[in-house]
């Protein structure tokens, strides 16, 4: 198959795909009530709460930065921070799938063996579970 006719594949693909998404996320939902909903939010909250979430955000990146200190300096806390962003970008498609794309970005981007990153993430986890 050629490269054009792949890629052609690929995208009509992923529309089927979105398509039928879209279909039964909204079968059932009457779409006039949720303009309605949609019109009659109140946005400011959501505004409020995005400094919020974006400090939670990088205090990870901080504790994160502090657990991998012992094995490696971390060289940037932008990387960090971008990692621990894609991993709860890819939380909302996949559950529990950015705690595995978190090391390996940062892995990558550091140049850190992956198993240590990892390590390092199931140490956060725990003490995750501690906390609570």
């Amino acid at each position: 198959m050629k490269a054009k006719a792949k890629s052609l594949l690929k995208i009509l693909i992923t529309l089927a795909i979105l398509l039928v998404s879209v279909y039964y996320s909204l079968k059932g939902v009457k779409l006039n009530e949720l303009w309605h909903s949609i019109m009659n939010v109140n946005y400011w909250w959501i505004v409020v709460t995005i400094p919020v979430i974006l400090l939670s955000h990088w205090l990870r990146a901080l504790r994160w930065r502090t657990l991998l200190k012992p094995v490696k300096e971390p060289e940037s806390l932008r990387n960090l921070f971008s990692a621990v962003m894609i991993g709860y970008a890819v939380n909302n498609i996949t559950p529990r799938g950015g705690e595995l794309l978190r090391p390996l970005t940062y892995s990558k981007r550091e140049k850190v063996p992956l198993s240590t990153v990892v390590a390092t993430v199931f140490v956060e986890r725990f003490l995750d579970v501690l906390s609570l």
